[in-house]
């Protein structure tokens, strides 16, 4: 991450270094004091030039984050496991003076979300005897799916079936043939069920096969 500084010069003659900053923070990753620290407020009143019969100067800091209809509300600091927009305002003023003041100066903080989900399935491999009579059926085994964030209600899992010619081909993305719904009629072989998980925040898992096997045993 960069940072860049610039001077603004505002009435009466106050002059503010003024973060002009963008910086993403994975939620959960850093706690509040490492983000004061990243740009405090030492920072800008290196830029402050004060006159010398001012006395001294002190910095407002104050937090906002951003709803979803883009309006901004007051929060007393950036809560670093909700991921949105947030930003601080820093307004620097001489003691006693309320009218020599700068114009705010602001740094945005968002915090993000850029892990994919995680999809595991028990067992990755099934096999159906369809000779039987009556044949047995697939049952959907189900799976287990984790995020960094997301709660499993949030998260969004697609189901896509394929038929392929051994079961070497499982987990080669571009090998197999879609198919609809897996049962006696679709005939002997190997098949691959394929999951994917996107979470709120539109992050894409890693795909995970099942190998369903349909076999006739009967002699």
């Amino acid at each position: 991450t960069t940072k860049s500084i610039k001077i603004v010069d505002t009435p009466p003659n106050l002059i503010i270094g003024q973060p002009d900053i963008t910086i993403e923070v994975h939620a959960n990753q850093l706690s509040q004091p490492e983000i004061q620290d990243w740009g405090n407020t030492d920072d800008i009143f290196k830029y402050w030039d004060r006159p010398s019969n001012s006395g001294p100067g002190t910095i407002d800091v104050s937090y906002e984050y951003q709803q979803p209809d883009n309006t901004w509300i007051s929060q007393a600091s950036i809560n670093m496991s909700v991921v949105r927009k947030n930003k601080i305002k820093y307004l620097a003023r001489i003691n006693g003076q309320s009218d020599r003041t700068t114009t705010a100066a602001e740094k945005c903080v968002n915090i993000v979300d850029t892990t994919p989900p995680i999809i595991t399935l028990q067992p990755s491999v099934v096999k159906i005897d369809v000779g039987k009579d009556p044949p047995e059926t697939y049952t959907e085994n189900g799976w287990i799916v984790t995020d960094n964030y997301s709660q499993p209600e949030n998260i969004t899992v697609t189901v896509d079936n394929f038929r392929i010619n051994q079961p070497s081909d499982l987990t080669q993305p571009e090998v197999g043939q879609p198919v609809g719904e897996i049962s006696k009629a679709s005939g002997i072989g190997s098949y691959k069920i394929k999951y994917v998980a996107t979470d709120e925040n539109n992050n894409v898992s890693i795909p995970v096969y099942r190998l369903l096997e349909l076999e006739d045993n009967v002699a």
